[in-house]
């Protein structure tokens, strides 16, 4: 959701363990993307150079704007906005400690309970990489050398969620960029089919989080009086819990649109969106983008024993990732939407789904998880792939690792972004203490640059 991915004294060899020749010989691999027939044509390079206009669009807002020109990460504009962080923090010390709680109990913005923990990596197309114009060849699309663009290692974690009133999974990538860049990490976060956030801005926010407050210190309430005193202590938050009506009525759209297509394909055969805007290039000449996964194994049906009522949802989903690792590889194409206009492509409105017709995906690398096993049965707590284990097992559980969205060279944009990269380190650290035991709640780390080197170096 801190620079994580595997216990300090992970070695670097046992990060891909067995894999790594599966890895190195899919090197060349990303030179073949596959061209679906039914996805519309390449993007050219005259709708990524479009992307240039975007700051200065005559409808962009005042609040995009200063979104996008801020060097770094901007400070939090909204009143009482670090007591929203603790609201959060609150909820996950009431939930019973255990790797195995499911901090979604406590609010919805938790962790979640894990589906696997694997080692991957990502590599870029250098080709598709001069389709970008060269002020967006920065960070994660920065062009490649004559000999071709490297793999990257990447801890990749698929979990659960609910939104939407519906059972989803995501997935965050922890990419290591090698020494030379000014952040050495990117953390992609992805979440499945859903395209846009139910939670569109901070006022939206405000009011959810205002709920999450009001339900905690209720139920946290010992005897009748001090509920009767958490309901008397909330109530002027009231009209800031009414507009949880449009999260709500947003809810259900994305529902309604998305329901049956959520449980039409398996874990590692869905399309997973960032669902929010990061800025591609710089702040001197910045731009907006979206970025998602797409399956290269569509064919992956929807687990049976889910819809026959003989399995969990997570219990079955975690089945079936742990079971497709450890049959073969698994790959994603890594394709980028860049933001041309800000009526097609709003970017602080997180419930709007973006204009595909003036910005179509363009595929830009490949995500590779290679084969690896795992100690069986699967659960939550050892479901790492052997690719990140040491001398033979794991020395870290599935929930070890943090993903801060602004821990990366591409800048998280939007009201729902920025809280969010405020949110998830602190949050983390509690999540860590109270539900893992460790003190104090650092996240486990990986040494990205020894891996690197056994991968062949990096850019």
């Amino acid at each position: 959701m801190s620079p994580v991915c595997s216990s300090q004294m992970v070695a670097v060899a046992c990060f891909f363990g067995g894999a790594l020749p599966a890895i190195l010989a899919m090197r060349s691999t990303v030179n073949d993307l596959r061209k679906d027939d039914d996805a519309p044509a390449m993007p050219t390079r005259r709708f990524l150079e479009d992307g240039l206009d975007y700051l200065n669009h005559i409808d962009q807002p005042q609040e995009a704007k200063a979104y996008l020109r801020t060097s770094g990460l901007r400070a939090m504009p909204w009143p009482g906005s670090q007591g929203w962080i603790t609201t959060f923090e609150n909820a996950v010390k009431s939930l019973p400690s255990g790797v195995e709680t499911d901090d979604h109990q406590g609010t919805p913005i938790g962790e979640g309970e894990s589906i696997g923990l694997m080692a991957a990596t990502m590599q870029m197309d250098a080709d598709q990489l001069q389709l970008l114009p060269a002020a967006f060849q920065k960070g994660l699309f920065a062009t490649c050398p004559a000999a071709g663009c490297s793999p990257w290692p990447v801890a990749l974690r698929v979990s659960h969620t609910n939104a939407a009133d519906l059972d989803l999974l995501r997935i965050a990538m922890k990419i290591s960029l090698g020494k030379d860049e000014e952040n050495q990490e990117a953390n992609l976060l992805f979440t499945e089919t859903l395209q846009s956030f139910p939670i569109a801005d901070a006022k939206q926010l405000e009011g959810f989080v205002s709920v999450v407050k009001a339900k905690n210190d209720y139920t946290q309430a010992n005897n009748f009086f001090g509920k009767l005193g958490a309901v008397g202590s909330n109530i002027g938050n009231l009209g800031k819990m009414l507009s949880l009506k449009q999260t709500q009525a947003n809810s259900k759209v994305l529902k309604e649109k998305y329901g049956q297509t959520v449980t039409s394909t398996g874990a590692l055969a869905k399309t997973y969106h960032s669902l929010t805007p990061y800025r591609i290039g710089d702040s001197d000449q910045p731009g907006a983008m979206k970025f998602r996964l797409k399956s290269l194994q569509p064919d992956v049906k929807y687990p049976s024993s889910i819809t026959e009522g003989r399995m969990s949802f997570k219990e079955a989903m975690r089945q079936q990732v742990v079971g497709q690792v450890q049959e073969g590889v698994t790959q994603f194409e890594f394709q980028i939407q860049v933001a041309t206009n800000p009526n097609d492509h709003p970017l602080n409105d997180a419930n709007a789904e973006w204009s595909e017709t003036s910005a179509p995906w363009v595929t830009m690398g490949r995500v590779t998880i290679p084969k690896q096993e795992f100690v069986y049965p699967p659960d939550v707590s050892n479901v790492v792939g052997s690719g990140l284990w040491t001398d033979g097992k794991a020395t870290f559980n599935s929930k070890e690792l943090v993903f801060p969205p602004n821990e990366s060279p591409h800048t998280p944009l939007g009201d729902i972004n920025l809280f969010r990269s405020y949110l998830y380190t602190k949050y983390d650290f509690t999540r860590q203490e109270h539900l893992l035991g460790k003190n104090p709640g650092w996240p486990a780390r990986c040494p990205f640059a020894n891996m690197a080197a056994a991968l062949g170096g990096t850019r």
